[in-house]
């Protein structure tokens, strides 16, 4: 190693062990790491995007040329899990305040608009209606857990956004 790099490797271990606070990790309460959702707190963010896709759905597929009568399939199903929902909902809030205890109302309205935005102007198709449709007839038919298991599915663009606490 010539004299140069042996410089820059110090400097640099310089600059990094004397990063300013706001720069480092921050441990919150026992073995958790700032900037991370615990494993019921991811399957909430889950759970949120997949609601606000098939209320989207349910909207724009109940139009023409789609027509799949997805509308009222949505509204009841928001009605009969509502408290289930809020309660998912508040479950996420909760985890914003925690992580983003500065800018979590922000960091939520910014990511739910780009949610509903990404849903609203994706292209659709009749196959994507005949989905989601299918989809909401099995939450209606059989239940909360029906929705949890196809949320579920959106793990990996979840783990994409937070990480797992340790």
């Amino acid at each position: 190693m010539g004299p140069r790099l042996i410089a820059s490797l110090i400097l640099a271990a310089f600059v990094l062990a004397s990063a300013p606070a706001w720069a480092q990790a921050k441990a919150k309460g026992k073995n958790q790491a700032r900037g991370c959702f615990t494993k019921p707190e991811h399957a909430a963010e889950q759970q949120v995007r997949q609601g606000i896709r098939l209320r989207e759905y349910g909207w724009r597929c109940e139009e023409t040329p789609y027509s799949a009568k997805t509308l009222e399939l949505w509204t009841g199903i928001d009605k009969k899990f509502g408290k289930d929902f809020a309660k998912v909902t508040e479950t996420r809030e909760k985890a914003f305040q925690r992580e983003f205890p500065e800018s979590w109302k922000t960091d939520l309205e910014v990511w739910n608009g780009r949610i509903v935005l990404h849903y609203r102007h994706l292209y659709l198709s009749k196959r994507a209606c005949v989905e989601a449709k299918n989809q909401l007839e099995q939450i209606d038919k059989k239940g909360f857990k029906t929705f949890q298991a196809i949320a579920a599915k959106a793990k990996p663009d979840v783990i994409m956004d937070y990480k797992i606490c340790p």
